[in-house]
């Protein structure tokens, strides 16, 4: 398993074609993710995680860094502003909160998500 460290310090690997594309399960926390391909070529990210009785919901495009590595940006041009990094290795994505909260409190979309 990849850990954190390793996880950030990753180079993305090269000729990598990889169909992230899919419903992705949190392994450590009740979350789930959603990915699909729009009509413009883009990647939409749609998810949902709670903690009790707090939910989060996210949803809008992905930027794509680099073949492996794409950004989720909420309320960007405010002070609310919340973004997850998003590494897709195989079948798994890593995703780690870089700024602010999404959704409740304890919420969080950070984990291992496998593909379903």
């Amino acid at each position: 398993m990849v850990n954190a460290e390793q996880q950030d310090n990753a180079e993305p690997q090269d000729n990598v074609e990889s169909d992230i594309t899919g419903t992705y399960v949190c392994e450590e926390l009740p979350a789930s993710i959603i990915i699909r391909e729009a009509e413009n070529g883009q990647y939409e990210i749609e998810g949902h995680a709670s903690w009790g009785f707090n939910t989060g919901d996210i949803a809008g495009e992905l930027e794509q860094i680099n073949s492996q590595q794409f950004l989720y940006v909420e309320n960007p041009d405010t002070e609310s502003r919340a973004e997850l990094k998003i590494v897709a290795y195989e079948d798994r994505l890593f995703v780690q909160t870089t700024q602010g909260m999404f959704g409740g409190l304890n919420v969080r979309f950070d984990g291992t998500y496998e593909k379903q």
